[in-house]
């Protein structure tokens, strides 16, 4: 989806000589009079209207939430932005509170963007679905993680984060995307807890297991890089997790296919792996 940013009718009379009647003219003054009082009623109407709509604002829903650092804590130069059609873009307060207002319904891409460098912090991106009207208030802060790692991509290698995310990367599969801060192919990535990253996760059934953040953000991986995971998540042999990966062109979370416990690690489906290089996360259906 692209983003992008928001007669008169006139009365002609016949020409006549001044001994037509009185009537005539008389019923022609009439109807001149009714003529002014309409328009005065329809600018009046349109005086009402103009003011209606500055008063009721087409949509009414806002979403309202905290940022900070890692240890939440607020944090300088970061902006929030909130994407459909067009991305709204909000400063967050000295305390890292933030609102957009006037919303219209549906998804949008929420992102909190550290603007002095995302080559060392990670974008927080997830989609969020928004009801006709709603007031609704993130719970927690929303937190940006320095990136634990990044290593430059070349050819055809593995990767492991600290984390013991191994990833199979190849660097021609790689393409920035629409808001990739640089061109440059790179993996970077930082392990968070789902249950304090104060994140909705709209539209995911199930438990979020484990989620990263990832970098170059915005990078599209086609064929997606196949992984593996050294930490079983408490699974038993043979059990498995669903991948997602949020999308900021579709505002959802995109299916990534599965990993399952194989030989006491996590490897990701054929076919599946990791589609973007944003929010990823594993899911116990």
């Amino acid at each position: 989806m692209t983003r992008t940013l928001w007669p008169l009718l006139a009365l002609s009379l016949a020409c006549s000589d001044k001994s037509g009647d009185d009537t005539n003219s008389s019923g022609t003054t009439e109807s001149d009079a009714d003529a002014d009082s309409d328009a005065d009623a329809d600018a009046d109407s349109d005086a009402d209207a103009d003011s209606d709509a500055d008063a009721d604002p087409e949509f009414t829903a806002q979403l309202s939430g905290k940022v900070g650092n890692e240890d939440g804590l607020p944090k300088e130069s970061v902006q929030m932005r909130l994407c459909q059609e067009a991305c709204r873009t909000v400063w967050p307060e000295e305390d890292g509170t933030w609102t957009f207002e006037e919303l219209p319904p549906g998804w949008h891409a929420l992102e909190a963007v550290p603007l002095a460098s995302t080559e060392t912090d990670s974008t927080v991106l997830a989609p969020v679905y928004i009801e006709d009207g709603q007031q609704r208030a993130l719970d927690g802060t929303i937190k940006l993680y320095a990136f634990a790692d990044k290593v430059n991509l070349s050819g055809e290698k593995d990767i492991t984060l600290e984390s013991g995310l191994t990833v199979h990367t190849i660097a021609a599969s790689f393409t920035p995307g629409a808001t990739s801060a640089t061109p440059d192919p790179y993996l970077a990535g930082v392990r968070v807890d789902p249950g304090e990253s104060a994140l909705p996760f709209d539209g995911i059934t199930g438990t979020v297991l484990a989620m990263w953040y990832l970098g170059n953000y915005d990078g599209h991986i086609s064929p997606a890089w196949a992984f593996t995971l050294s930490d079983t998540l408490g699974l038993t042999e043979g059990q498995s997790v669903e991948v997602y990966a949020a999308n900021y062109e579709e505002a959802t979370w995109t299916p990534a296919g599965t990993a399952t416990v194989n030989g006491g690690v996590l490897v990701s489906s054929e076919g599946g792996g990791i589609p973007l290089l944003t929010t990823l996360i594993f899911v116990a259906p």
